[in-house]
């Protein structure tokens, strides 16, 4: 049974995150600028912020494929294999 893109929750779910992604960054300038007002002394917050959110960004990246990574490898997967067995196909769902 095919699955429209629809019904598909991967194509959901990425919307949903995709969505909720463009809301943050929109306001991390705003919530700079309000602790800038209400800290006046201290100066410069902006690139702190940016970069932050950079690395919990890439940290988030790296940890979900090196966790991917392990899944695989400790559910048999083989590459270039053409089948794999019912735990490999499960985990490659659930990725």
């Amino acid at each position: 049974m095919k699955s429209s893109a629809l019904g598909d929750p991967s194509v959901n779910l990425h919307k949903f995150y995709a969505g909720h992604c463009h809301h943050f960054w929109s306001m991390l300038s705003d919530v700079v600028d309000e602790i800038a007002v209400q800290n006046p002394s201290c100066k410069g917050l902006e690139p702190l912020f940016i970069s932050g959110s950079r690395f919990c960004n890439k940290l988030g990246g790296g940890l979900s494929a090196g966790i991917s990574t392990m899944t695989l490898h400790f559910t048999g997967y083989k590459a270039g294999a053409c089948s794999h067995v019912d735990e490999v196909v499960l985990a490659l769902k659930l990725l």
